[in-house]
Order: structure tokens, then sequence, then C-alpha cells
């Protein structure tokens, strides 16, 4: 996987900050994954309901962590004099009010959060005590957020495209000081088959984009950002979950390439009229055209506005040009015939229906070649998606019953 060398450069430097003689702090990230929904290509947006916990070491808990009163729980949030003071991007509205609380847990000498090998919630008690033996706990906080999101889609081959959907994740502290991985051996965990509430989109397997697993097969997440983002010049690491889903182009293909192929090939018909009748060769043309044109703003409204074509588009265009040859030239040999002809009008018609048959036959056979090879890889991307996904499921209903 070639990566952009912005983001060799940005990994680069963080790894040579962690080791340095005051390293940042490392947040470990992890992310399970309820639904995802309402993914809308015209507004750009989607709809995803998640769990995210926040770990990291806490090296001295006597100074950093301060003990409940008799009237409060522990732990929370006033309870921590430092947190790692983490912030969403990209989202548009929070869609229910957003949940936190806290957990401490640890394991004497483990560089990983023992919420791995199943941490369990901690009194003030038991923390001083376990303190006293290895000095460090674990500090878990964790958000349950629903949220709308709003991210670049990028709609090139659209029907036939594959979406990253980014939830980028960054910090209040800089780049001294806080630094963000993804929880080892997973950093997200999906809610099985239901995770994409969607008939027109299927999940695939995640990506996790940071320092230390840079992911990022198309170079569009950046670590660091920019110093010119901040007043004092200051850099922030980023990481990213990015959510994978293909569409589903089956419906496509039939409500908008075929209707659009039948469109095109109705223009044929005009070579049963009689040469000579060119005004209703062109009223039927003409006909054809408006057809095709009000079909094109019914298929723009399903997309964003985009600096680019779509593959849609591209067969939309190709067979509204097609259209308008056949008027163009259907009218300039009429022209032709009244300024004085002499020609037989069926021998050059009968050579131009044949062309224009090659023309739209050739035409339509290369952009299913084009369109079936997507739709193929498509399928296998599915199918990969669905068996992962299989023993996902398997693993966990295992996992349930040895614990049974």
């Amino acid at each position: 996987m070639r990566l952009s060398s912005n983001h060799e450069n940005d990994a680069s430097k963080i790894e040579k900050l962690l080791g340095g003689a005051t390293p940042p702090r490392v947040v470990h990230l992890q992310f399970f994954i309820w639904s995802l929904a309402r993914i809308r290509d015209v507004d750009e947006t989607y709809e995803v309901f998640f769990n995210l916990r926040a770990s990291y070491l806490e090296t001295e808990p006597s100074k950093n962590i301060l003990p409940p009163t008799k009237e409060e729980g522990w732990p929370k949030k006033q309870h921590f004099k430092w947190s790692p003071q983490l912030r969403l991007l990209n989202i548009v509205e929070e869609l229910v009010p957003k949940e936190e609380w806290f957990r401490v847990s640890g394991s004497a000498g483990n560089t990983e959060p023992a919420a791995q090998s199943g941490d369990k919630k901690w009194d003030f008690d038991r923390m001083i005590s376990h303190t006293a033996q290895c000095h460090k706990v674990w500090v878990h906080q964790h958000w349950k957020i629903k949220a709308k999101i709003e991210d670049h889609f990028d709609l090139k081959i659209f029907p036939f495209d594959t979406q990253r959907l980014k939830i980028p994740i960054t910090s209040s502290w800089d780049i001294n000081s806080v630094v963000l991985k993804f929880n080892e051996p997973s950093g997200c965990t999906s809610n099985g088959l239901i995770t994409c509430r969607s008939q027109v989109f299927q999940m695939l397997e995640p990506e996790f984009v940071a320092f230390d697993a840079p992911n990022n097969s198309r170079g569009d997440a950046v670590l660091l950002s920019e110093p010119a983002a901040s007043r004092t010049g200051t850099q922030y690491n980023r990481a990213y979950l990015v959510l994978k889903v293909t569409r589903h182009s089956v419906y496509y293909i039939w409500n908008v390439l075929v209707m659009e192929f039948l469109i095109a090939s109705s223009a044929l018909t005009i070579f049963a009229i009689h040469p000579e009748e060119v005004a209703a060769r062109v009223i039927t043309l003409i006909t054809l055209v408006l057809a095709a044109t009000a079909f094109k703003f019914v298929t723009t409204s399903m997309l964003p506005v985009t600096p680019h074509v779509t593959i849609l588009d591209v067969y939309n265009y190709g067979s509204m040009l097609f259209l308008a040859v056949l008027l163009f030239v259907n009218c300039l040999l009429a022209r032709l015939q009244q300024r004085g002809y002499t020609g037989e009008p069926i021998s050059y018609d009968d050579i131009f229906a044949a062309a224009s048959i090659v023309i739209l036959l050739l035409f339509s056979l290369a952009f299913g070649l084009k369109c079936w090879w997507l739709h193929c890889t498509q399928t296998a991307q599915k199918k990969t998606a669905s068996a992962k996904i299989f023993r996902h499921d398997t693993r966990r209903a295992k996992d349930r019953h040895s614990l049974q």
C-alpha cells in the first residue's frame, strides 16, 4: 500500500516525539459501531451511532485522581485533573444528548489497557491499593454518541462506488502533549450484519488511520493539522475511523442505464419513416431529446454538485449526443436535398441507418463491459465482507458459549 509523502512525514514526526526525552501521552482509542444509517449522497452526510472509548495510562493516580465524597459516586469527570479532551470533527448535529462515563482499571506492568483481558470496575479504595503495588492505573473515558456527520463523497464511478466515510477525532492538547492510536488488537467492533441500515449500501471492513497503523490507501486522511490553522502555529494529532460502504448498483443499472439505452435506441425508429418526410423525423427526434433531458434532470437530483462527471453522466451525455447527431444529420441531408442533391434518398439513408446502429451498439457494448467489470469488483468486495462478518459473528457466538 503506497502512502502519500505527507502522511509518511507526519507519522515519522510523531514517532520521533515518542522517542524523545519527554514523550507525549498516548491515548488508546476503540470504537463500537451500533448502526450506520441515512447515507445521503445529495447532502454528503450520514448518521452513525457508536461508542467511543479513550484509554490512557495514569502514572501518578494519587496526584491526578481525586477521592469521592459521600454524596457522589466514583469515578466521574470531576475526579480527574487531566483528561484527553477529545473532539470529533465534521459533526453537523448531535441527534441525541451525548452520554459520558469513566472507568478505572489496571494490571501490574501491562503496557496495554487491561480492558483487553476483561477489566473490572474499581472503587476508589481498590485503586489506592493497586497504586501502592504498581504505581499506575488505566483510566477509560467512554462516550455514547449518535450524530449526523458530513464528509466528502467520491462519486466519480457512481453508481459503482465505494465510499470511505471518515470519523476524524482529535484532541485539544497539541502534538507535544497527546498522540492518538487505536487499541490493539482491534480498534473497532461492529454490531454484526445490522451495522449498515440501508438498502442501498453494504458495509465493508473498516480502516483505522493513525500514526502507528497508517492504512491510508488514498492519502486523504491527515495525521497532523496544518500549523496555519492555529493562531500559535500549533499542530494537533488526528486519528480516523473509516467506515467503508459499497453501493448496490443494480437499482441504478435497471432504472437509469437501461432506460437511457431504451430512449437512445428508440431514435432508430426514425429510419422507418421515409427520408423525404423530414418533419416527422425531426419531431420524433426532438421529442426523444426532450425526454432524455428531463430524465437527466431526474438523475442529477440524486447527486450533489460535483466538479466532475460520474460514469452515469458519461452514458447520459453519450445518449444525448447520439440523439443530437441524428437530428443534425437528418436536417443536413434534408437541406442538401433542397439544394438540388440528385442522389437517391433511400441509398444514403440506409447507410446512415447502418452507421447509427453500429455506433450505438459499440458505445453501449463498451460502456456495458466497463460496468460489468465494476459490478464484478463490487460483488467480490461484498462476498469478502459477508464472509468476514460471518466469521466475526461465529467467533463471538463461540466466545459467549464458552463463558456460559
